[in-house]
């Protein structure tokens, strides 16, 4: 499925899913697609954002790394990192 490759570097389906959603549907002037020119980022919802970014780059990197025991990510992990 569209997530199936992130399954080996132990990232869950709620939070891609999340990602996908906000990405898609919304973003104001910065919106991905046309659909979310009318809805902006809320402070809340871009900080997610960014920080989920963060933390999937990181674990990219962990997990071509050769680093074969990693944690599994969850939407906690992206809300205790800062901005």
């Amino acid at each position: 499925g569209r997530f199936s490759d992130y399954a080996t570097m132990d990232l869950i389906r709620p939070s891609l899913k999340e990602i996908a959603r906000l990405s898609s549907t919304k973003g104001g002037n910065e919106a991905r697609k046309a659909v979310g020119v009318e809805d902006p980022y809320s402070s809340d919802e871009r900080h997610f954002l960014e920080s989920a970014l963060r933390r999937l780059i990181r674990r990219v990197a962990e997990y071509h790394g050769g680093n074969g025991d990693l944690p599994q990510i969850t939407m906690d992990d992206f809300k205790a990192d800062s901005v």
